[in-house]
């Protein structure tokens, strides 16, 4: 399986964490979700290149083969692209660097502790893991972690304001990255228009693997 289908796959778990429902068939991934109508948790996959007229956002990987081939057939198809497309972030794993000194905690919860503090309606799925980031003694963000074979990806990464623009996350992501529950891969998303994340995964030691772009059928 190519890394980019790993990375889906990998997502597909998450999104459904977060009460997306998933349809897939021979043709395509549908991934929807009714509380929430955005494009980003509504959208399909296709796996050939001829457009199934679904009259939904379609998002394409820039990893996929004759990608050309289908953003032309999306345009004669009066499919507009989004401005604004998703960037997949990719750490691999080669050797783990010595940590002296760690300034950071990882604590982590249980799905109920989680539910209750951050989601009433978050599902509990077995891949899913859920941690509270402590820098000394103040608790100064989370994240949730999904692992699929060679990929462990990270969602749901957010500091607390106070902490924030004070290089905390990439210094806690540098140090999570040497962690023995990292896998060969580690994946992180976020969107082109989030300048602050871009930089922070960068400095992090991650690389931009993969966009993700969004097609939504023109209404005449």
């Amino acid at each position: 399986m190519r890394l980019s289908d790993e990375i889906f796959e990998n997502e597909l778990i998450w999104l459904q964490s977060i009460n997306c429902s998933i349809i897939k068939n021979n043709t395509h991934i549908i991934v929807e979700n009714k509380s929430n109508t955005t494009t980003d948790f509504n959208f399909c996959v296709l796996k050939g290149i001829p457009v199934i007229n679904l009259q939904r956002c379609i998002r394409i990987s820039s990893e996929i083969d004759n990608i050309l081939i289908l953003e032309e057939t999306l345009y004669k198809n009066n499919y507009i692209l989004e401005k604004s497309f998703d960037l997949n972030f990719i750490y691999k794993k080669i050797n783990k660097k010595s940590i002296s000194k760690s300034e950071f905690i990882l604590e982590e919860v249980s799905f109920e502790k989680w539910k209750n503090e951050y989601e009433d309606d978050r599902l509990k799925l077995g891949q899913l893991h859920y941690y509270k980031i402590k820098y000394y003694n103040d608790v100064i963000g989370r994240f949730s972690t999904v692992s699929n074979k060679r990929v462990l990806g990270i969602y749901d990464f957010e500091l607390k304001e106070n902490f924030q623009n004070k290089n905390l996350g990439s210094r806690f992501l540098n140090e999570f990255l040497n962690l023995d529950l990292v896998k060969d891969y580690v994946f992180i998303q976020t969107w082109s228009d989030n300048l602050k994340a871009i930089k922070c995964y960068l400095k992090a030691g991650f690389n931009i693997y993969e966009k993700l772009y969004r097609f939504n059928k023109f209404k005449k």
